[in-house]
């Protein structure tokens, strides 16, 4: 029994050593994360300091194209007018963009009125046969009514008949 015991507990001793050193284990690569991670954090860091920095110079580079531009435009007028000339072309083709857009659209609304018009003369010719089909019944309605009335005259006559026959 105590050699029994003994050996359950060595086996719980060296259960305990496996995972300890595997929570040794996760504790260095939890270690090795936090390092990578601070790491990637500066670097984060550093990259967005070195993208406002070229933004910036990016921005003074554009300005002092432009003012380039106004001086040598200023000494040569037909930069100037090419400028103005690629501005036309610019607007030109942002024009016949939105006409073919508009013609297409045209093409669309016209397309749709004559299915709209389709419908609406289907709408009507249902109507009309609606309306004839409820002059049918009423004259139906009516010649039933005229009927009952017929039948119910001539078995009143019968009736009768029978009551001087008798």
């Amino acid at each position: 029994d105590a050699s029994s015991s003994k050996s359950l507990l060595n086996k719980e001793m060296d259960e305990l050593r496996t995972l300890l050193c595997h929570e040794q284990l996760v504790n260095t690569k939890l270690s090795r994360l936090e390092a990578n991670m601070q790491s990637a954090e500066e670097t984060i860091s550093n990259l967005s300091k070195e993208k406002n920095r070229l933004a910036d110079e990016l921005e003074k580079v554009t300005n002092q194209k432009k003012k380039l531009e106004k001086e040598h435009a200023a000494s040569d007028p037909h930069l100037m007018l090419k400028k103005e000339l690629e501005d036309l072309r610019k607007k030109l083709c942002k024009e016949q963009q939105a006409n073919i857009k508009y013609s297409g659209l045209k093409a669309r609304l016209a397309e749709t009125e004559r299915f709209l018009e389709k419908v609406m003369e289907e709408k009507k010719k249902l109507r009309e046969e609606l309306g004839e089909m409820q002059d049918i019944k009423e004259k139906l309605s009516a010649e039933s009514q005229s009927t009952s009335n017929t039948e119910a005259w001539l078995e009143e006559k019968a009736n009768l008949k029978k009551t001087i026959a008798s």
